[in-house]
C-alpha cells in the first residue's frame, strides 16, 4: 500500500516539475486595450499566450460579479493545460484584466508566482467607465441609465476605476521592478514606443511585434443581435476547458474559427452616446485622487489624461453625481470609443463610492 502511495506520489511531483508556467501576466484593466495588446503578444515569435485571453484562474468573480474561482474548484493542473502548447518562446503568459480589480487575485498570484512580471494598461477612468457601462447594455448584461449606475449602484463600474487602491494591492506583494505600468492613450499614440517598452520588460525582441498589425480594430464596440446566444456561447466554451477530456475540443473550435464565426454573426456595428458634460465632471472630481496618487506613483504627471483630470477642482462643496439630470439619454448624438480602434473586486457589496459626496 505503501508503495503504490509513494509511486502516486512521485508521478504527481513529476507531473509539477513538467508544468509550464507562466512569467508574465497581463492584469487590466478592463477597456483598457488588453484585447489589441494580446493580439500582439500572439503574434510574436517568442512570445506564447494561450488560445484563450482571460482564463479567470486567479479571480474569485467574473466582470458581472458572478462566482467563477477557477483558483480553488479546478486548481494548478487545470491552469497549465492552457500553456502545454507553449515550444521555445522565453516569454510565457496571459492575458485576464479581471486580475486588476479582484480583490483575491493579487494574494493568490504572489502565493504562486512570487517572481512573475506583471504588465497593467491603465486608461482615464472616465472613458473607462462609459466603456464598460456601454459595453454592459449592449450586451444586455445591464439595466438602467448611465447616470444611476455613475452612483455605485452597480459594482462593475465606478469602482473599477479605482487603479490607485487596486495597484497597492500588488505593490504590496511584488518588486516595483516587476511591474509595469502602461498608460492606455499613450499606446494609443505610439504603439510602437509601447510595444517596445513591453519587449524589453518581457526580454523579447522588440522587432517580433509586426508593424503591420498596429493598427487593426480590436474588439469593437457592438451590440448583440442575440444577448441570449452570446450568453449560452460563453456558458459552452467555459464548459468544455473545465472538463479534461474536453478541454482540447474547446481550443480545436477556437483555432478553426467556430466562436469567432458565431460572435460575428450576433454583432452589429454600434457607437455608443457621449458622457453627459455634467456627469463627466462629477466623475473627474471623484476620480481625480487616485489619478493624483498613480502619478505620485508613476514619479511624472499622466499628461494624456489632461486637461479633465488636471483642471481646478470644482467649487463648492458636497456636489453629488446626481445633480446630473438627463444624462446618458439614449438619443444623444453617437460616438466612437478610442479603444474599440486601438492603433492597430470585489464581490458584490451594497453602497457604492458616489452615493457619497465628492469631497473637493
Amino acid at each position: 500500500m505503501n508503495q503504490k502511495a509513494d509511486v502516486m506520489e512521485a508521478k504527481q511531483k513529476g507531473a509539477a516539475a513538467n508544468r509550464v508556467h507562466p512569467n508574465f501576466l497581463v492584469i487590466g484593466a478592463e477597456k483598457a486595450g488588453t484585447t489589441w495588446l494580446y493580439a500582439r503578444l500572439a503574434e510574436h515569435p517568442d512570445v506564447y499566450v494561450p488560445d484563450t485571453k482571460e482564463i479567470h484562474y486567479f479571480n474569485e468573480y467574473d466582470s458581472n460579479l458572478n462566482p467563477r474561482d477557477h483558483f480553488t474548484r479546478h486548481g494548478a493542473d487545470w491552469y497549465a493545460r492552457f500553456f502545454q502548447e507553449r515550444t521555445n518562446q522565453s516569454a510565457i503568459g496571459e492575458v485576464t484584466p479581471m486580475y486588476l480589480c479582484d480583490g483575491q487575485a493579487p494574494s493568490r498570484i504572489a502565493s504562486v508566482y512570487p517572481d512573475i512580471k506583471l504588465v497593467v494598461v491603465l486608461r482615464n477612468p472616465v472613458d473607462r467607465f462609459t466603456s464598460h457601462f456601454w459595453m454592459a447594455s449592449m450586451k444586455g448584461h445591464h439595466q438602467g441609465e448611465i447616470a444611476a449606475a455613475a452612483q455605485g449602484e452597480d459594482e462593475r463600474f465606478v469602482k473599477r476605476g479605482n487603479y490607485a487602491e487596486q495597484l497597492d494591492g500588488y505593490y504590496g506583494l511584488f518588486p516595483s521592478e516587476k511591474i509595469k505600468v502602461f498608460i492606455f492613450e499613450e499606446m494609443i499614440a505610439n504603439p510602437e514606443e509601447a510595444l517596445d517598452e513591453l519587449a524589453q520588460f518581457l526580454g523579447v525582441r522588440s522587432e517580433g511585434f509586426r508593424e503591420a498589425n498596429h493598427h487593426e480594430v480590436e474588439n469593437g464596440a457592438a451590440r448583440l443581435r442575440a444577448p441570449l446566444l452570446n450568453d449560452i456561447g460563453i456558458s459552452v466554451a467555459r464548459f468544455l476547458r473545465s472538463n479534461a477530456l474536453l478541454f482540447q475540443l474547446a481550443k480545436f473550435l477556437k483555432r478553426v474559427g467556430v466562436y469567432r464565426f458565431v460572435r460575428k454573426l450576433n454583432r452589429s456595428q454600434s457607437d455608443y452616446p457621449p458622457l453627459d458634460p455634467s456627469l463627466r465632471t462629477q466623475l473627474e472630481a471623484y476620480y481625480r485622487p487616485q489619478v493624483e496618487r498613480i502619478e505620485a506613483r508613476l514619479g511624472r504627471k499622466i499628461t494624456a489624461w489632461a486637461p479633465a483630470m488636471g483642471q481646478a477642482p470644482l467649487s463648492g462643496e458636497g456636489k453629488e453625481v446626481a445633480g446630473a439630470q438627463g444624462a446618458g439619454q439614449r438619443e444623444a448624438p453617437a460616438s466612437n470609443d478610442p479603444s474599440h480602434g486601438v492603433p492597430s473586486h470585489n464581490g458584490p457589496s451594497h453602497k457604492g463610492p458616489l452615493t457619497q459626496k465628492v469631497s473637493m
